[in-house]
């Protein structure tokens, strides 16, 4: 979860270094309602494309589409769909404010996920670290990147006192 305000700039490179090794899905959020809209894709679009050298995806999703109209809502897909870009997996408008219209969104992840899944080796500890947090986040709805690391830093920390992870498995 990293904004796109400047101020959170330099903090984008040193994460796309420590998250696109075995691949990641990007989903940029966009406010259809603001003039600068088409800007901003391009701008994150480029930027990602010249920070990662690995597999990934992005999903483009509208925000705010209750706030324009269908006419400009459809002309804002139209223009997206313009860019070629291979790394555009989906375009999608979500309304935050129900929690019922994520699902496109979860079935595009979890399609672009299968996809990571079979065409990736992951080693074992990455394999140990995702079901640790799968179990922690169970029933949980979103799950941020603060989540993660407060997490990861707890388990770190029972490493460090106990020198076994196997007591907590347990």
């Amino acid at each position: 979860d990293y904004s796109g305000h400047r101020e959170y700039y330099s903090g984008h490179s040193e994460m796309l270094n420590n998250v696109t090794h075995h691949g990641c899905i990007f989903i940029l959020v966009i406010n259809i309602s603001e003039e600068s809209y088409f800007k901003s894709v391009l701008y994150w679009l480029k930027f990602l494309e010249s920070s990662s050298n690995t597999q990934y995806h992005i999903i483009v999703v509208f925000s705010h589409s209750d706030k324009v109209s269908a006419k400009h809502k459809s002309e804002c897909f139209k223009t997206i769909s313009s860019i070629k870009s291979p790394r555009i997996a989906s375009v999608i408008a979500l309304d935050c404010r129900y929690p019922s219209s994520t699902g496109e969104l979860k079935s595009i992840m979890k399609s672009i996920c299968h996809l990571f899944r079979n065409n990736i080796e992951i080693d074992y500890n990455s394999k140990l670290l995702f079901g640790i947090l799968t179990q922690l986040f169970e029933g949980r709805v979103l799950v941020t990147l603060s989540d993660v690391i407060d997490s990861i830093g707890v388990l770190s920390q029972m490493l460090e006192s106990s020198g076994k992870l196997i007591k907590y498995l347990d």
